[in-house]
């Protein structure tokens, strides 16, 4: 089952790209992160972060699997996470609606009905906080 979720936010492609494609900080945009480090850059860059999900504490490591930065485009992979997420592929794209309007789509493949709830409630959290640091 493919499960997307698209967030508009008031700002330019470039000042959300320069925050989602850099990988850092996602603690200012994700609430369930406590903290996160990003080894490398584009293609092969790796991010582990610190989860806290109501009492549920666990580590997500993702890798940049493609990175298109004309397109506004990456994939990364969840190579170590919760049984239900582990493996899957997360797709974000971000697209102009003009000088200070964009439109962030996020997606992924999911087997697991498990796995479709925890990925549309990252996408959900992941748009909602993009769109409140971006709005400010």
């Amino acid at each position: 089952m493919h499960i997307s979720h698209t967030e508009e936010i008031n700002d330019s492609v470039d000042n959300i790209w320069r925050k989602l494609s850099s990988l850092e900080g996602i603690e200012t945009y994700l609430p369930i992160v406590n903290k996160s480090r990003v080894d490398g850059k584009g293609i092969g860059a790796i991010r582990i972060s610190e989860i806290n999900m109501g009492n549920q504490y666990f580590q997500i490591r993702e890798k940049i699997l493609n990175f298109d930065e004309s397109k506004h485009y990456f994939t990364t992979l969840l190579e170590d996470a919760p049984i239900q997420i582990k493996g899957m592929q997360f797709n974000f794209l971000l697209s102009s609606k003009g000088e200070k309007k964009s439109t962030l789509t996020m997606s992924t493949s999911v087997v697991n009905p498990d796995s479709q709830s925890m990925a549309k409630n990252f996408f959900e959290m992941i748009g909602q906080g993009l769109k409140r640091i971006h709005e400010l």
